[in-house]
């Protein structure tokens, strides 16, 4: 129980609007790949606390894709007031996962807001109102992108998941993935792309097949 709760707090992160439209709210959380298995009976814990607005007639969660769709009555209810309870929920999973002992962040474009006040480490991009009144994909959206982009490529490299410009533990998951690890091995190993691609695909990684190629000599 205690992975599930874990789990479900380092969920409590601040979502994205993907769409906003009367009586139709959807919501993207970036963490649902992380939940263990032993976490996904309990999503409707999710449902249950969105469902306990008012106006709220039906509530989706997607795990594969890590959205959560929400649909309302707009006479009773507003997206507005449902992003409100969202808020309050993220806050009181960040004072959770402080008294578990959990390292907390927050990126807001807001400065001193209620989410930053509880986080640990609160990143603020303060870049002042949208162009357009009621977006928040433009110039919010943009910074926090980038913000999460140099994070994460910042902990891969602290991770030893990039050697020189390399991302060697990348997953390959399609055939332009295998491709490009084919090069870097190629152009790292002074293999043929042959010899490259066989190893990459016998060993499943740039960094375990280049660990494996042989020695030039």
């Amino acid at each position: 129980m205690a992975l599930v709760r874990d789990s479900f707090i380092r969920l409590c992160l601040k979502p994205s609007v993907e769409c906003d439209l009367p009586g139709r709210l959807r919501l993207r959380f970036g963490r649902f790949e992380m939940l263990p298995s032993a976490a996904l009976p309990y999503l409707h814990y999710i449902e249950d606390i969105l469902g306990m607005l008012a106006g709220v007639r039906e509530v989706r969660v997607n795990a594969r894709i890590g959205t959560i769709l929400i649909l309302y009555d707009a006479q009773m209810t507003s997206s507005a007031a449902i992003l409100h309870w969202v808020d309050a929920v993220v806050e009181e999973g960040l004072r959770m996962a402080r008294e578990h002992g959990l390292l907390t962040a927050s990126i807001t474009c807001n400065p001193s807001s209620p989410v930053a006040a509880e986080a640990e480490y609160a990143l603020e991009a303060v870049v002042g109102p949208e162009f357009v009144t009621g977006s928040t994909r433009m110039k919010a959206g943009t910074a926090q992108k980038l913000m999460l982009n140099m994070l994460s490529t910042a902990v891969m490299i602290r991770l030893g998941r990039v050697e020189g410009n390399r991302m060697v533990n990348m997953q390959l998951t399609n055939d332009k993935l295998v491709g490009r690890g084919t090069r870097m091995v190629a152009e790292a190993s002074g293999l043929s792309e042959a010899q490259a691609r066989a190893l990459l695909l016998q060993y499943g990684s740039v960094k375990k097949a280049l660990e494996h190629a042989p020695k030039p000599e």
